[in-house]
């Protein structure tokens, strides 16, 4: 698997963590660290958003490569999914659930971390919000436990002075002479597909938002001019295909088919006005930014 392979699916398993273990919501990889500032450690928080930064890159700039050590990057994420998988994951200690870090380096592990997601921080802190939440679950199982004892002692006193005899009582089963008449619901199927791909088939995690209200199948649209890099174009609406080539910012282009969903991306399908020979498909934005505008 391809560096660029791995990075795609470790970002995908951090953002199911996020959103079934801790409740995040939002668009992309950086809103949902975003709507966990309280749960998440602000380092983790950092970590993760940095993390999403270099994936976007990776995907969608195609002059871009990754120029610190692919393996400490890897080893960051790994570390970041254990930590949502068990609470104190990235502490150091010999605990259980404890997993040895790496050590924090800028400018060798992570030397993308001048984006604006922090430098080291000069102490780690305690991820203790999941420990508490495990102790009041516990404390109060317990009180459920104690409760259920104190009914059922309650329950045997209560029977015995009112002379009840012990164990179930049987109650009368009412009958009917009446056969209850077959029900019969018949759903009909929606199909949604789009010049021969399904919508539904190749729709892959969530995408960011929805595509950009201005834009239909038979518009034109140009790169953002504020982008600072290329954009990619793929032979099929999903980020692991062969890459047909490169549009440059504020290169005008026609739309032919989309959206669809795929690989957490609104995929649009083009022809290029500047390259005649140059058609597939493009990635609409991030779910922060929009990549492709409207031509008023």
């Amino acid at each position: 698997m391809s560096f660029v392979e791995s990075v795609l699916a470790r970002t995908r398993e951090i953002e199911s963590l996020l959103e079934q273990n801790y409740g995040a919501s939002g668009k992309g990889l950086h809103d949902k660290a975003s709507s966990i500032v309280g749960v998440l450690d602000t380092t983790r928080v950092k970590r993760i958003r940095y993390i999403a930064t270099v994936r976007n890159k990776l995907v969608h700039e195609a002059d871009y490569k990754y120029d610190g050590d692919e393996k400490a990057f890897l080893d960051l994420c790994d570390q970041i999914i254990t930590s949502l998988k068990y609470p104190g994951g990235m502490e150091h200690g010999t605990g259980t659930g404890s997993v040895q870090t790496t050590p924090w380096s800028t400018s060798q592990a992570y030397p993308e971390l001048s984006y604006g997601y922090g430098t080291q921080p000069t102490s780690k802190p305690s991820n203790t919000r999941p420990s508490r939440r495990a102790g009041c679950l516990v404390r109060l199982a317990l009180v459920i436990v104690f409760c259920g004892i104190l009914f059922v002692v309650w329950a045997f006193v209560v029977r015995r002075s009112i002379h009840l005899p012990v164990g179930p009582i049987q109650l009368p089963i009412a009958t009917t002479d009446r056969t209850p008449l077959p029900v019969t619901v018949t759903y009909s199927p929606k199909t949604t597909s789009t010049k021969g791909i399904s919508t539904t088939a190749t729709s892959i995690g969530n995408c960011p938002g929805s595509p950009h209200s201005g834009l239909t199948t038979t518009s034109r649209a140009y790169i953002d001019e504020k982008m600072s890099g290329t954009l990619r174009v793929r032979t099929r609406p999903t980020t692991n295909t062969d890459v047909a080539g490169v549009l440059q910012p504020g290169e005008r282009i026609q739309l032919t088919d989309g959206p669809i969903c795929a690989d957490g991306y609104w995929w649009w399908k083009m022809k290029s006005e500047a390259q005649p020979d140059l058609q597939g498909w493009v990635a609409g934005g991030d779910g922060t930014t929009d990549w492709l505008l409207p031509v008023k």
